[in-house]
């Protein structure tokens, strides 16, 4: 079994040390009611990317980013100097837990090619395993960056044809994001690359995703 939550909360929420020496005053956590104040901001700028990018994708709204905090589902990042967000995503489980997909990946424009997503997706990825411990964590997304940062973390490229015949993945899931949706569609899934990360611990049914590796956590 993982980790405790709580141990979870208390050591996903460090210092980013190693990033350029302006940012020590970073702090990646679990967001928590506090953080509230910052969600219509992160609304806002998560849809206008998705406007942008023309991904189809439907806008997210602030109460759906809302219940993500309170179900400690969600990550953001913190400029403790000038209290402002810098980051932000959160979990989407699958009903039957099988999968979950790290998703809503978001960068404040002004803290943006300095590192910051590839410490928010680990605090995303050590979240999921203390919380899910026998789910596959799943990304699909267009952006080369975050498959850049998937691999360092760990992920491997997966067929999606792979996934689509896949009975855990394709029941249970009922996330903002219509994955399969997007997925099941040639020309719109020739956009994307599938990713997952199998944690160690998980147990490998018959017939379910037989060419999974098995990776560690960072």
């Amino acid at each position: 079994m993982g980790r405790s939550l709580t141990t979870s909360l208390n050591t996903i929420n460090y210092q980013l040390s190693t990033l350029k020496s302006n940012w020590n005053n970073c702090l990646v956590k679990v967001a928590t009611a506090s953080d509230k104040v910052f969600l219509s901001d992160i609304a806002f700028a998560m849809n206008l990317s998705t406007q942008k990018r023309g991904t189809g994708i439907g806008q997210r709204s602030l109460s759906f980013l809302q219940a993500k905090v309170e179900d400690q589902l969600a990550v953001i990042a913190i400029d403790k100097l000038t209290q402002q967000w810098m980051g932000f995503c959160y979990l989407e489980p699958w009903t039957n837990l099988s999968f979950i997909a790290v998703s809503g990946l978001i960068v404040a424009p002004q803290y943006r090619n300095m590192g910051l997503s590839r410490w928010i997706k680990n605090a995303a990825l050590n979240l999921s395993l203390n919380k899910f411990p026998q789910a596959i964590v799943f990304s699909l997304s267009s952006s080369t960056a975050v498959h850049a940062v998937n691999k360092e973390l760990g992920y491997r490229v997966i067929a999606i044809e792979e996934l689509l015949n896949d009975n855990d993945f394709l029941f249970g899931q009922q996330s903002w994001v219509d994955y399969l949706g997007i997925m099941k569609n040639q020309e719109m899934a020739a956009h994307y690359l599938a990713m997952i990360y199998t944690p160690k611990n998980y147990i490998l049914e018959s017939g379910s995703l037989n060419s999974v590796e098995m990776f560690g956590v960072l």
